[in-house]
């Protein structure tokens, strides 16, 4: 069973959190949970209803990822500059003989 109102450090924790600095933050920026404030110095809770509720509001569905990848447009000749690499005078060498073999 769960209580009624967390602390900064816990509710931090509950969060996900790295630290509590995260969550003050969050809190100044009023991007946070709500704030429950009690006693004469004021001291600052976390109702577990707010800590559920601001989860909830943060969740993402998952993204639907298709099975086949879409196609990827060829890309486009880089310019060149003096002699060309080892690698593209042998790429090159290589479509050459396939091409001449079909033909």
């Amino acid at each position: 069973m769960h209580r009624l109102a967390y602390p900064y450090p816990e509710a931090a924790q509950i969060l996900g959190l790295k630290n509590t600095q995260a969550l003050r933050d969050l809190v100044s920026r009023g991007r946070g949970p709500t704030v429950t404030r009690y006693g004469k110095r004021g001291q600052v809770v976390f109702a577990h209803v707010d800590l559920e509720a601001f989860l909830r509001t943060r969740r993402e569905e998952a993204r639907h990822v298709p099975l086949v990848p879409a196609e990827i447009p060829p890309l486009a000749k880089a310019r060149t500059r003096g002699r060309p690499s080892i690698a593209d005078m042998l790429a090159e060498q290589s479509s050459r003989r396939i091409t001449n073999a079909e033909g």
